[in-house]
C-alpha cells in the first residue's frame, strides 16, 4: 500500500558536464558544469518544484531525470529502480511510469500529423488497446479529461492555440497513466489567465488520477501556488530544500531569499524595498572557488571564498550555505 511518504524518485549527487570549443585555429575545450552534486526526493502524491534563473540547470535537472541527457555519475531510483541499470522490459515500464510535459508544445509534435493519430501510437506500442477502434476511444476520453473537443483528434498542430496545445502536450503525458510527470517551464510560455487554467488542470488532474510531480520554472509566483515542497537551483547547484511555506517564510539560504523578494506581490507597498544582488553571474565554464555564491552574497566571509558548503539538514529542510539565516 502506498502512503504520502514513500519515496517515488530518488536522485543522489548526479552529474552532467556539457563540453564546448572556443576559437577557431586552436580550439580551447570548455567544461560547463550544468548540474553539480544535485540530490533530492520526490514522495507519492507529491508536487516537488525546482526553481532558479535561466541557466541554473533546472530543465538539465529534468532531462537527465527522463534519460534525455545520460548523466556523468551519480544515481537515480525511480520506484526502486535504478535508472542506469534497467533491463529491457524494467527501461519499458519506467517509460510507461515517467512522462515529461515540455515548454514548447509546438516543437514537440509532429507538425506533419494530425494530433489523434500521434497519441495513439504509444497506445498500440505498448499494446495498451489492442486495436486503432479501442486506441481512438482512450484518446477521446482523454481529450474530454483535459478539456479538448472530440473535432481536435483529427487537426494539425498549427491549428490550435498556445493553450490547446499544451492541452495536447498533457494529454500525451497521461496516454499511459504514468506515476510521475516532469513538467519543464509547462506554463511559462503562456497568458497569464491560460497559465491558471493549465494549473488547475494539472492539480485536478494530480487528484483524480494520484499522480506526483517535479514542476520546474523560473517563476517564484507559480511555484507557490503549486509545489507542496521546493529545490533552489542555482549554478547547477541545490542550494535549498524546503517546504514552499518556509522557502516564502522563512527562506535560510541568501540567494533564495533574493528569488522571493524578487517575486511580484498582488498588493501594493510603496515602502517595500528589494535586496539586489551585487556582482556578475559566473559562467558555468568558470566556477569560482568555494561557494560558487560568495561573489553576489552580501553574508560572504574568506571562508565561503576556499570551502564548498555541502547540501546539509537545516531545521525541516536542507541548505547548502555556511551561514543560513
Amino acid at each position: 500500500m502506498q502512503t504520502q511518504d514513500e519515496i517515488i524518485l530518488d536522485v543522489k549527487k548526479i552529474n552532467k558536464t556539457f563540453h564546448s570549443k572556443k576559437g577557431f585555429i586552436n580550439p580551447e575545450v570548455l567544461k560547463v558544469r550544468a548540474v553539480n552534486d544535485v540530490s533530492f526526493q520526490v514522495k507519492k502524491g507529491e508536487v516537488f518544484g525546482i526553481v532558479g534563473e535561466s541557466g541554473c540547470g533546472k530543465s538539465t535537472i529534468g532531462k537527465c531525470i527522463m534519460d534525455l541527457i545520460p548523466i556523468d555519475d551519480g544515481e537515480m531510483t525511480f520506484k526502486g529502480k535504478n535508472l542506469r541499470n534497467l533491463s529491457k522490459e524494467d527501461r519499458a515500464q519506467v517509460k510507461q511510469d515517467l512522462q515529461i510535459i515540455f515548454q514548447d508544445p509546438y516543437s514537440s509534435l509532429n507538425p506533419r500529423k494530425r494530433i489523434g493519430p500521434t497519441l495513439m501510437e504509444p497506445l498500440l506500442v505498448y499494446k495498451i488497446a489492442k486495436d486503432k477502434e479501442m486506441a481512438e476511444e482512450i484518446v477521446q476520453d482523454i481529450f474530454k479529461e483535459v478539456g479538448l473537443p472530440e473535432q481536435a483528434f483529427w487537426k494539425f498542430p498549427h491549428e490550435f492555440s498556445g493553450g490547446q496545445r499544451q492541452r495536447i502536450a498533457i494529454a500525451r503525458s497521461l496516454i499511459l497513466n504514468p506515476d510521475l510527470i516532469v513538467a519543464d517551464e509547462a506554463v511559462s510560455a503562456l497568458d497569464v489567465s491560460i497559465q491558471a487554467q493549465i494549473l488547475l488542470l494539472l492539480k485536478n488532474l494530480k487528484q483524480q488520477r494520484d499522480l506526483s510531480y517535479i514542476f520546474i520554472s523560473h517563476d517564484m509566483g507559480v511555484i507557490r501556488y503549486f509545489c507542496d515542497r521546493v529545490a533552489v537551483a542555482y549554478l547547477g547547484q541545490i542550494v535549498e530544500i524546503q517546504s514552499v511555506p518556509d522557502i516564502f517564510e522563512r527562506p535560510a539560504h541568501p540567494y533564495t531569499k533574493t528569488l522571493k523578494e524578487a517575486s511580484p506581490v498582488p498588493s501594493y507597498d510603496p515602502d517595500r524595498t528589494f535586496n539586489v544582488l551585487e556582482g556578475e553571474l559566473p559562467s558555468p565554464s568558470n566556477l569560482p572557488s568555494g561557494c560558487y555564491f560568495h561573489g553576489r552574497c552580501p553574508k560572504a566571509t574568506e571562508h565561503c571564498t576556499k570551502v564548498m558548503p555541502d547540501l546539509m539538514p537545516y531545521k525541516d529542510g536542507m541548505v547548502r550555505c555556511h551561514h543560513p539565516e
